[in-house]
């Protein structure tokens, strides 16, 4: 028995709140607003724009305080392997780079004497975890 606007002219909505949404139903499914192809590549550049800006600053903000909470940790001092004595005589200096481009060829290795073989491996013992035992 419900009154509505085509029986009763007298009839009123009273309540003006929006029809309620789900949390997560997208926002953009009724907005159809028609806009101009160059106007929607100037907006997605602004807003492109605008995002890069924010990004810059979050990382900025980030990278000021991520520091200030913790103790800043001395520098590692390592201690020598070798003592250089006074009495030494430096014969010849060679830089780093130089090893970095050195290479030493290894031949294939063979077996001096064979005590033994193993006929078959089971793998399922190498996929054994403490977790699983």
């Amino acid at each position: 028995m419900g009154i509505t606007a085509d029986k009763d002219p007298s009839f009123r909505l009273i309540d003006r709140k929006p029809p309620t949404r789900l949390k997560f139903d997208p926002k953009w499914r009724f907005q159809q607003q028609r806009q101009l192809p160059q106007r929607h590549d100037e907006g997605v550049k602004a807003h492109k724009c605008e995002a890069e800006k924010e990004q810059v600053r979050h990382d900025r903000m980030y990278n000021n305080n991520r520091g200030s909470n913790m103790p800043r940790r001395e520098a590692v001092v390592f201690k020598s392997s070798v003592y250089i004595q006074p009495e030494w005589n430096m014969l010849d200096q060679i830089p780093f780079l130089t090893f970095s481009k050195l290479s030493f060829f290894v031949p294939e290795s063979e077996d001096l004497l064979l005590y033994g073989g193993l006929e078959f491996y089971n793998w399922t013992y190498d996929r054994v975890m403490p977790k699983n035992e």
